[in-house]
């Protein structure tokens, strides 16, 4: 393996706390546009869904911001660890990533099969290529979260494409 056993704990432990503190929030709103958009008039979706996206950007930075003011006792809550390497780089990854849980959402409201299917498919090898593919060419492990940065740019640029 090219990464030690340390270097995996500490990844698994970045998206553990990431999950952690995006689970219920994201499930819930998402659950939220799905009950309520149906009683909307196609006028009103755009907004709507622009709305909600303000919503799940606002929520991403209020959590990103506490997630670095309150870094040492959260990482210690959350992992036992004094400090988690990357944890900064996952912030901002995070940051970008949580408001791209809307599109596919917003895709299966319109009932558009294929680009959920794209957009998973994209999410997916996405994420694998951007985490093993700086390894496999050698690179520090610092380059597959710099990677997951840029997808998550890539994937929030495409949910801001769908919304305007």
């Amino acid at each position: 393996s090219v990464l030690s056993s340390a270097e995996i704990g500490n990844y698994e432990q970045l998206w553990y706390v990431g999950n952690t503190l995006s689970f219920f929030w994201v499930a819930g709103l998402i659950q939220g546009i799905l009950t309520f958009f149906p009683g909307l008039k196609e006028k009103e979706e755009k907004g709507f869904f622009f709305e909600a996206y303000l919503t799940f950007l606002m929520i991403s930075a209020g959590i990103c911001l506490l997630l670095l003011v309150f870094e040492g006792p959260l990482v210690r809550f959350f992992t036992g660890q004094e400090q988690l390497d990357y944890y900064r780089l996952f912030i901002v990854f995070v940051f970008f990533n949580w408001p791209t849980y809307l599109l596919e959402n917003f895709y299966l409201l319109h009932k558009k099969s294929w680009p959920i299917i794209y957009f998973a498919l994209l999410a997916f090898v996405g994420q694998i290529v951007a985490v093993i593919l700086p390894l496999y060419l050698g690179y520090d492990f610092v380059y597959s979260f710099y990677a997951l940065i840029v997808l998550a740019l890539g994937k929030h640029a495409w949910l801001l494409g769908y919304l305007f």
